[in-house]
């Protein structure tokens, strides 16, 4: 009998198998998740008061969404379109971010927002406005800031990147504050004023909500809120190394309740993306391992010959033989291999799987039908 080769580019034989029977029994294990998508729409359906949301993933598209269609007022929710309209004007060379306007008094406002702490009179370039309507959520700026571009060509705008309401100043979905997302997050990405747009709606100052359960990323994001009503909106962009939308509307119960309601369901959503996408990598990496160890084999799958007693160690599975039938067998509790010495045929559970030359100890057989024999287990 040819003595066996037990090093294969320095590898042992055991080793080998043992490897490429691992690497295949975990690509084909099943995964736990630890938050599954309906946890997230249960979790929205049980908050108190009214309450939508939409998650989507950039890289891969999958979306889960609940009470997506259900209206509610815009607030301050429509000042993320007009700063992606009027840098969008900036790129394409219509609009002179440096250029000024004049703060009179018929924008004067109450609410959210610095200006109004501001003497009338003063003038502002229109970056200062774009900025003072994501950072501080100002409603003069809003206003200023919507004349000079043009009510309705901003409408026009709206209509263009998707928007679907008949009154976008005064109403919001999600399905909308989602086209507005990723109108400027898309912009962020081509313009030449996209460093400036992420910084701006990165550095907002309402970051009580959404970001609390994004621990580990950035978020660009704007937020709408009517305190006299009892609603909040928080919807934008989390920076994870795959990228993903997420929005989260609110009315009804107090402040206390609402930030508690955005930060959980945010967390939840965060843990359920980051698990995705790390099992995925996980899956990509022992695709890439089978891979190799599928190449290796070309190599010596040919002509190289393996002890039935390695195999039978690989599976951690006892070996029996039969002297006077000369057969080897193995077997545990998933499936039994008989291999006839002396026919060359292979059964598995009862069935043939292959018809091969055997050496006549039984003690060898080629790699090639270890091949087969394994790609019938998995």
């Amino acid at each position: 009998m040819q003595k066996i080769k037990y090093r294969i580019e320095g590898i042992r034989v055991r080793k080998f198998i043992t490897g490429l029977a691992l690497s295949l029994m975990l690509c084909y294990s099943p995964i736990v998740q630890a938050i599954e998508p309906q946890e997230l729409i249960n979790y929205a359906q049980s908050a108190p008061g009214d309450t939508a949301f939409y998650y989507e993933n950039l890289e891969t598209n999958e979306v889960i969404t609940y009470n997506a269609d259900t209206t509610f007022k815009a607030a301050s929710t429509i000042k993320l379109p007009l700063v992606a309209y009027t840098y969008q004007l900036a790129s394409e060379g219509d609009l002179d971010l440096d250029s000024t306007m004049t703060y009179t008094s018929n924008y004067t406002r109450v609410g959210s927002g610095i200006m109004q702490n501001d003497s009338v009179g003063g003038n502002y370039t229109l970056r200062e406005l774009a900025e003072n309507n994501m950072v501080y959520s100002d409603n003069i700026a809003y206003y200023m800031l919507r004349d000079h571009v043009g009510s309705t060509n901003f409408r026009q705008y709206i209509s263009s990147i998707g928007g679907t309401l008949p009154d976008p100043y005064v109403t919001i979905h999600a399905d909308d504050f989602v086209k507005y997302i990723k109108a400027y997050y898309n912009l962020t990405l081509t313009s030449p004023y996209g460093a400036e747009m992420t910084d701006i709606w990165q550095d907002t100052i309402y970051n009580d909500h959404i970001v609390n359960g994004t621990p580990d990323a950035l978020v660009g994001h704007k937020i709408g809120w009517l305190p006299l009503e009892n609603l909040f909106h928080d919807g934008g962009v989390v920076y994870h190394s795959e990228p993903y939308v997420l929005v989260i509307l609110n009315q009804g119960p107090d402040d206390s309740t609402q930030k508690n309601i955005h930060t959980t369901l945010s967390s939840m959503v965060y843990e359920y993306h980051v698990q995705e996408y790390e099992e995925k990598i996980q899956l990509a990496l022992m695709e890439e391992e089978l891979r190799l160890a599928q190449l290796a084999f070309i190599e010596f799958i040919e002509t190289e010959t393996v002890s039935v007693r390695e195999v039978a160690d690989s599976f951690g599975v006892d070996l029996i033989w039969d002297s006077v039938l000369e057969t080897a067998t193995m077997a545990n509790e998933d499936w039994v291999l008989c291999i006839d010495c002396i026919n060359g045929v292979t059964l598995l559970n009862d069935s043939v799987i292959s018809g091969v030359t055997y050496s006549l100890d039984g003690k060898l057989f080629f790699i090639k039908d270890f091949v087969k024999f394994i790609s019938h287990i998995f």
